[in-house]
Order: C-alpha cells, then sequence, then structure tokens
C-alpha cells in the first residue's frame, strides 16, 4: 500500500478521531449553486501550513439528482478540510458559447480555479482563464479534442477521465457479458460522436468483435448499427423497427430505460454505464446489468493538483509535461456487488462517512497536508479505487 495511505492508516492506530458529520447548505446566486460545508468538530489531522481561502468553480452537466447530491457531499467535505468553497454551475456538452460565458460568470464570481466536466469550449475557456490568472483542469472527461491544446498551459493542472480512452476495455466487458447470457439480437446506443467520440469507437469495437466470432461460430451474433441519441430518449420506434432486439448495449444508458418500459420491453437486457438510485430494482431483477460506475472521489486528481497549486506547493515529482489520467471503471453484474458499493461508497447516498477510501486518505494525497505526498501516489490512489479495493475496504 503507497505511503499516503499507511500513514493516515497509522495515525487512526494512534488517535481517536472526532467525528462531525454535517449536511451541505445550498445557496443560488444566479443559476450558480455554491456549496459549502457547515463547521465540523476539529480532527487531529491538521494541514502541514496555513491554507489560504480559495473558490473553485465546477462547470458540470448534471442539474439535479443522486450524481450531484454525491458530488456535492464530497466537495463539501474536502472544502471544510482544504479551505475551499465549491461553487456549481450547469454547463451545455454542446454549446460552447455558454460554456465560456458561464466560465467568465465564474471568474467574475471570484473563482481562483475552474473545473469542467466537459470536452466543450475548453480551449477558449482555458484563454480566459489565463487572462485572469486563474487555474483550469477537468474531470470526468478525456477531453478527446481539447486535451493536447491546453496540456502545456501554466494554468492548467491537469484532467482525469472517468474510464479508459482505450475503446476496447468496455468493448470487451460488454462483449464477455453478451456471449455469457446468449443473446443474438443486440443494439447500441449512443450520444453523438462530436461529443462523445469515445462511444462510437466502443460500438465499432463490439461490431468488430462480434464480426470475428461469427467468422467461426455456430450460431451467429446480430449487431445492429448503432441508434445514435441527440441527447433525448430513445424513441419507442426503435423496438417496432427492432422487435427481436434481446439486449442494448446502452452507451446512453439513462436514455434507453424509459423508453424500454414504455414500450413494454423489460425483457430487453440493457447494459448500462450509468447509475440512477431509481434503478435499484432493475438492476437487482437482471434487467439492467453490467453497470459502469463513476465515484466521484476519482476527481481528487484535479482537485488536489490545483489546491496545491493555489497554496504554492508542488510534488517533488511532478512531470514537466501533463499526461491524461485514465481510471478503471467500477463494474458490477448482481445484487451483493451493489450492496457491497452502497454501503462502502457515496454511490447511492451522500454520507461523506463513505467516501472511498476515506476523507483522511485523499487529504494525505495532498502536499496540504502531507509534505511527503506525491504526484506518482496521487496517480496509483486514483487509478486503484477498483472494485476489489472497495470490497477490501
Amino acid at each position: 500500500m503507497k505511503k499516503a495511505i499507511v500513514l493516515i492508516l497509522t495515525l487512526a492506530l494512534l488517535v481517536t478521531l472526532m467525528a462531525g458529520c454535517s449536511t451541505a447548505t445550498t445557496t443560488t446566486a444566479t443559476d450558480a449553486t455554491t456549496t459549502t460545508a457547515p463547521t465540523t468538530a476539529e480532527t487531529e489531522l491538521q494541514p502541514q501550513t496555513e491554507l489560504g481561502s480559495f473558490k473553485i468553480g465546477v462547470m458540470g452537466y448534471i442539474e439535479t439528482g443522486a450524481g450531484l447530491d454525491n458530488w456535492n457531499a464530497f466537495t463539501d467535505a474536502l472544502g471544510e478540510k482544504l479551505n475551499i468553497e465549491f461553487v456549481y454551475v450547469v454547463g451545455s456538452t454542446y454549446d460552447e458559447a455558454a460554456n465560456v460565458t458561464k466560465a467568465q460568470e465564474l471568474i467574475s464570481a471570484g473563482c481562483d480555479g475552474i473545473i469542467t466536466w466537459m470536452d466543450s469550449a475548453n480551449p477558449a475557456i482555458l484563454e480566459e482563464c489565463e487572462k485572469a490568472g486563474v487555474l483550469f483542469g477537468a474531470v470526468k472527461t478525456a477531453m478527446n479534442t481539447s486535451f493536447d491544446a491546453v496540456k502545456d498551459s501554466e494554468s492548467f493542472v491537469g484532467c482525469v477521465n472517468d474510464g479508459t480512452t482505450d475503446p476496447t476495455v468496455l468493448a470487451n466487458q460488454m462483449w464477455s457479458q453478451i456471449l455469457d447470457l446468449g443473446v443474438t439480437e443486440v443494439g447500441i446506443a449512443i450520444f453523438p460522436a462530436f461529443a462523445y467520440p469515445t462511444q462510437q469507437q466502443i460500438a465499432d469495437e463490439i461490431i468488430a468483435l462480434a464480426e470475428a466470432y461469427n467468422s467461426s461460430a455456430a450460431e451467429a451474433v446480430n449487431v445492429y448499427e448503432p441508434a445514435v441519441l441527440m441527447f433525448e430518449m430513445m424513441p419507442e420506434t426503435y423496438f417496432a423497427d427492432n422487435p427481436d432486439v434481446q439486449l442494448i448495449c446502452g452507451l446512453a444508458s439513462g436514455f434507453v430505460y424509459p423508453t424500454m418500459i414504455s414500450a413494454n420491453r423489460s425483457d430487453v437486457v440493457l447494459l448500462s454505464t450509468g447509475y440512477e438510485p431509481e434503478y435499484e430494482e432493475p438492476m437487482r431483477d437482471g434487467v439492467i446489468q453490467l453497470q459502469s460506475f463513476t465515484l466521484p472521489e476519482t476527481a481528487m486528481y484535479t482537485i488536489a493538483l490545483m489546491v496545491d497549486r493555489l497554496n504554492n506547493l508542488a510534488y517533488p515529482d511532478m512531470p514537466d509535461t501533463q499526461s491524461l489520467v485514465n481510471v478503471t471503471p467500477v463494474m458490477v453484474t448482481t445484487g451483493d456487488d451493489l450492496d457491497i458499493l452502497f454501503d462502502k461508497t457515496l454511490v447511492a447516498d451522500s454520507d461523506p462517512a463513505k467516501i472511498f477510501p476515506s476523507l483522511e486518505s485523499l487529504l494525505m494525497l495532498t502536499q496540504c497536508y502531507n509534505p511527503d505526498a506525491t504526484y506518482a501516489d496521487l496517480v496509483s490512489a486514483v487509478q486503484s479505487m477498483s472494485f476489489e479495493d472497495i470490497k477490501a475496504k
């Protein structure tokens, strides 16, 4: 185990934590939501130096729901310990001008850093940040079209992807499940390539796997051309046009299941890539399978880099050139897996005590709290948030 984690576990053996749980408070100014956690009882873990007070703007794509609640719980807990106020606004996955305007508003509101969840208008946003002396970073995105354009800027702190840019990883996981289930009629649903090019690549890989398999299989697997959803629900006509479909690789999963129900096609298996709390029952029933969960804690990569920079701290092994950091999706296929995930992470509720691996462990990955923290340990930590690690928590 990396020394940052070992150190915090050692501290836990030497002293007793004074636990303080808090509920995030939310205030609204225009269309921005500012989440600031109330003061809680002081714990024994303290920063190595007096931290400055800063504000970080976050441009996400979730307007409401469990995903946003969990993000706020995570950033509230971090913000309290790092003296950071996180301001969340909803951006656009396709309107670049709107995102530049949002960035300008965050800068005008006094943000010292901006973190985006999207690959939209990032070079233009970086330019605004550079002019204002504001740091810029990204989470939940591979920045497919913009990473190379921003990675060398002094204002850019880094980017962590909520998955891998290698399309073969998820494609092979889905293909393995297709074979295990023994289905032969397979659909695919994706968002448009201009917004999510990796989804098209994954779809292409699944089709290629089927072609290779069918060259020698006794029974062929028929994989349909992907249905491209323009950020709207799958139309019910899909099932009229494809009455024999048995399984859908839902790379745009949240836009598929409601139509399955309205079309009375709960006999179809959905290989989903996103978690929605209201879908727990079909997940346990096997209608929705192979969930790919994104832990909000993986964002610690970009947050740690930004917070240390704001406090004029740096890892001794920080590379000169930024590289995109990928993380492995957390896959579950059974109700027992769900129970473990719900019990030990923020996925199902917003209890800060479920931050994975722990709030203290993540803080010890920063120079703010640990002078021995390294960049290598930070990368290793976010890339080790696997289901096996969660089970061992």
